[in-house]
């Protein structure tokens, strides 16, 4: 409890000078009786004496420890300007002076609110008055439970003041998008440092990074048979927990607790840590353990690096500079795996490479490991326990034992509840992660809310399996693979939010990467529930997505995500997203469609579509890369072209020649001249074939043949003909003739 209370009075005096500035005085008053009464010991002053001491005499008899933690966070008084949080998103600038200012609502932190913008810098005081009486009613709600444990109560006001706080700026700042709420998580982490180590002049910054993810997920998909759906769902839960945990057991180590982790997402964590002389030696033994996990379990294909430095306590908030020497230390880390695990002093370890025991009857499902459970391997048949379960979770409960749904080294396990959990003595986290925490009442649980993005269709109370998915659709019973991620990410963080040579605050790289990922891990589920239901979530968090759905449905959602990417970025034209859309029979095995879904993303970021000069903000379609205001023209061509077939309007010998044109027109602008013989032969053939007065057809049909698209400083719109038969043929069944192989195959 010593440590616990500095913790609080660290993380709750910003919350504490936002309130003395806006609220209400009647309504101030009694909050501060509230806070008055507020004692976990006879012996300490009061929560609310605290505050008073820290915002009218901070030099006086206030503990040290909690003013320092409060000024390295980098927090400044409000002086009233009821300035609005700008969106971190518009403050980028990388080639461009960002984009049009936008700020942030006031409003609680909830799925509904994420997109809600308005263009005035400032907000009224009666609408801030009314945002922050609707916490004080919420965190007096949290204050009357008197029995509540410390640690329960501080973990429920750190969720309370993220959900009321995030969209509050730093007044008095550059408003680089630095958050009320960011700047207290900040300082309780400092807090928890300083009360380890109060006489300490560094802290350790601490990356964890998880490689090996796809290779990890999609190695089990050797064949789509039954039961893929859950394991699939399930491995990419247990990634996501296995950093989580990671980052637990390190703060543990170091005595600290969870709000020590100051970033999670995509795979990636962040951890500020009391540093001291042996705290380097702590963390190559973490390493280690970690390696030798990682290889006896997984056989190193799942590789948890660790990466470090120290910073002066004074130069805590610098964000860009910490990062960049991260960046550095990890480089050097991953470039050495499992390095601890192969070798023992300074020579190789020959041991490790001997199998422990025979393979000669392997997993059915992933082919690595021994059969321990109807044909699967011990890691498959839990994956397809947990994908079962998960489809009906909750609540996500973390324990100090080696016994649960999922166990983690020696002595760590989580359980996924469907409703809330009962405390037990070795629970120390509980996740909801699909809802506000906030609607939940307080309970002695140490709960918080943490979105996953757990989307998957549903039928009879089961996942619903790929097949199934696939025959929902319209046409062949073909699935559609959607991958995205957000393109030059690493530059935006490091250079991004730079502003004439000043430092980056650590806070605003805390709400870049919190934003980016509320974005997939929190919006776009509940966008999959409402609008695209038959959508499956292979994985979304972080700054990328993969997902699979009837292959119409999975283009409608890849231009509505585009859409509202570009609403939640602030229209930003360097924040962009690169994606692409390939298709497969639903029985293709689902690792095969992967390696060629990551290789047209990758085209989508490397090679610039034919009416572009640069990659990235595109899509690629049929492995043709392409903007995506062009898929939506395609898309669009497509349904109406085939309006057009089925009425007789256009006969289907004249779509293949126009795709056969796309070809050689291709070869045209690639050098060929004699390929230009293509614009008088579709003149004939559209002459022969569609009937004068039909002036609709016409009309499409005569962009073809325009003379000024022979000029190679021109696009000629048939360069796509090809995708858009394509997709005609899948809407009327012919499945076979849609392969992702060879984008320049004319169909026959």
């Amino acid at each position: 409890m010593d440590n616990l209370f500095p913790v609080l009075c660290s993380m709750y005096f910003p919350v504490y000078e936002v309130l003395t500035t806006y609220a209400p005085p009647h309504e101030l008053s009694t909050h501060q009786t509230i806070l008055d009464a507020f004692r976990p010991l006879p012996t300490v002053p009061s929560l609310g004496e605290i505050m008073y001491q820290l915002s009218e005499n901070p030099t006086g008899t206030t503990p040290k420890l909690i003013a320092e933690s409060i000024a390295l966070s980098g927090w400044t008084k409000p002086h009233g300007s009821r300035q609005a949080l700008a969106t971190v998103f518009s403050k980028i600038e990388l080639d461009h002076n960002g984009s049009t200012p936008s700020y942030y609502q006031l409003q609680k932190l909830k799925v509904d609110s994420l997109l809600l913008r308005q263009a005035e810098p400032t907000h009224s005081l009666p609408a801030l008055q009314s945002h922050v009486r609707q916490f004080m009613r919420e965190s007096e709600t949290l204050f009357e439970q008197k029995d509540l444990p410390l640690r329960s109560f501080l973990i429920q006001m750190a969720e309370l003041i993220r959900t009321w706080f995030w969209c509050l700026p730093v007044e008095g700042q550059s408003n680089t998008g630095e958050s009320v709420a960011d700047v207290c998580r900040l300082a309780s982490a400092i807090a928890s440092c300083l009360c380890k180590h109060p006489d300490a002049t560094q802290f350790g910054l601490v990356v964890g990074d998880l490689s090996g993810i796809q290779n990890y997920i999609f190695s089990i998909a050797v064949s789509n048979q039954k039961g893929v759906a859950k394991r699939l769902r399930a491995r990419s839960l247990f990634l996501t927990l296995l950093t989580e945990v990671v980052g637990h057991q390190i703060v543990h180590q170091f005595e600290m607790d969870v709000w020590n982790i100051v970033m999670d997402s995509g795979g990636k964590l962040y951890l500020l840590l009391p540093w001291f002389d042996s705290a380097p030696h702590l963390l190559e033994d973490i390493q280690r353990t970690l390696d030798r996990w990682a290889l006896q379990q997984y056989n190193g294909e799942i590789v948890l690096n660790l990466g470090w430095c120290a910073v002066d306590k004074e130069r805590v908030s610098e964000g860009d500079h910490l990062f960049a020497r991260l960046n550095d230390s990890i480089l050097t880390r991953k470039a050495q795996p499992l390095l601890s695990a192969l070798t023992e002093g300074s020579q190789w370890d020959e041991s490790v490479w001997l199998i422990p025991e025979s393979l000669s009857k392997r997993c059915s499902s992933c082919a690595k490991f021994p059969v321990r459970v109807q044909n699967l391997c011990a890691i498959c048949a839990r994956d397809e326990q947990v994908g079962t379960k998960l489809l009906h979770t909750k609540y996500i409960s973390f324990h100090f034992a080696k016994q649960g749904d999922i166990s983690f080294f020696d002595n760590y396990s989580v359980r996924l509840h469907s409703e809330i959990p009962v405390q037990s003595d070795d629970t120390y986290l509980v996740w909801l992660i699909e809802e506000d925490a906030s609607h939940v009442d307080p309970v002695e649980l140490p709960l918080c809310s943490h979105p996953i993005a757990n989307h998957v269709p549903r039928q009879d109370g089961s996942i619903m399996d790929f097949d199934c998915i696939a025959t929902q659709g319209v046409g062949g019973n073909q699935l559609g693979y959607l991958k995205a991620d957000v393109d030059q990410l690493g530059t935006i963080f490091s250079f991004g939010l730079k502003k004439d040579g000043h430092h980056v605050p650590l806070t605003a790289i805390f709400n870049l990467s919190t934003m980016l990922d509320l974005f997939f891990s929190a919006w776009l589920p509940a966008r999959l529930k409402g609008t695209h239901p038959l959508t499956y979530t292979v994985f979304s968090g972080g700054d990328d997505l993969y997902l699979i759905g009837p292959w119409e449905e999975i283009i409608r959602l890849a231009l509505d995500l585009r859409d509202h990417f570009r609403k939640y970025t602030s229209y930003h034209p360097e924040i962009t997203l690169s994606a692409s859309l390939t298709f497969g029979p639903a029985r293709t095995p689902i690792h095969f469609q992967t390696s060629i879904a990551e290789r047209d993303l990758e085209k989508a970021k490397e090679t610039p579509a034919l009416e572009r000069t640069q990659s990235r903000d595109q899509v690629t379609l049929l492995g043709v890369p392409m903007s995506w205001e062009t898929l939506q023209r395609v898309f669009q061509e497509a349904q109406t072209v085939r309006q057009w077939r089925e009425e007789k309007r256009i006969p289907s010998a004249l779509l293949y020649r126009l795709a056969h044109a796309s070809n050689e027109y291709r070869a045209y602008r690639e050098g060929d001249p004699s390929k230009v013989t293509f614009v008088p032969q579709l003149v004939y053939t559209i002459k022969r074939n569609v009937p004068a007065q039909d002036h609709e057809v016409r009309q499409w049909l005569a962009r073809f043949v325009d003379h000024q698209y022979l000029s190679l400083d021109t696009v000629n719109p048939i360069l796509y003909m090809g995708q858009i038969m394509r997709l005609i043929l899948m809407y009327n069944e012919v499945s076979e003739e849609v392969h992702d192989h060879d984008s320049t195959t004319t169909p026959r």
